[in-house]
């Protein structure tokens, strides 16, 4: 299987690290700095490359964004558990909470799920991921904007069976 996924795997996890760094951007130098230490930190990558292994080589942008996203999940988890365990190093380095306290670690953790989340909400339109910057707001579709709290997301879009239409996070 490696053999035949050497011929487009590399090119596809090339996109998905490049889509990576484009996602930290445009959210202020302190919280795009403090995102992109989670992710220049590095890592194995392995949720995005088996992401792109099971969707196969046919697989067009959306296995991509899919990848990106999970690993954004990944990343944001990181930097919240770090959080909690007030964790001074994570992969030999400082952690985000060790650099910048736990107020903006924090913030970076939940900018990374909701990039997540905004990527995977528009996956099924025909527009990719608008471009991030500072001078707008980030929108979601109608279905997965309405929230009860900043810390809830409306799952009846997702096509996810549940009592109630919120999941938290």
């Amino acid at each position: 299987m490696t053999d035949l996924a050497s011929a487009w795997l590399p090119a596809r996890m090339t996109e998905v690290e490049r889509r990576l760094g484009e996602t930290v951007l445009g959210w202020g130098a302190e919280l795009g700095a403090d995102a992109g230490e989670t992710l220049t930190a590095g890592g194995k990558r392995m949720r995005p490359l088996l992401v792109l292994l099971c969707a196969g080589p046919g697989a067009g942008q959306e296995a991509i964004r899919a990848a990106t996203a999970i690993e954004l999940v990944h990343m944001a988890t990181l930097v919240h558990d770090d959080v909690l365990d007030d964790a001074p190093l994570r992969r030999g380095l400082p952690t985000v909470v060790a650099n910048s306290g736990r107020q903006r670690a924090v913030a970076a953790g939940d900018l990374l799920f909701s990039r997540a989340f905004a990527i995977r909400s528009l996956a099924d339109t025909a527009s990719a991921v608008p471009p991030t910057n500072s001078e707008r707001e980030p929108t979601l579709p109608k279905p997965v904007a309405r929230s009860v709290s900043p810390c809830t997301i409306s799952i009846l879009s997702m096509g996810m069976p549940s009592d109630s239409d919120t999941i938290w996070v």
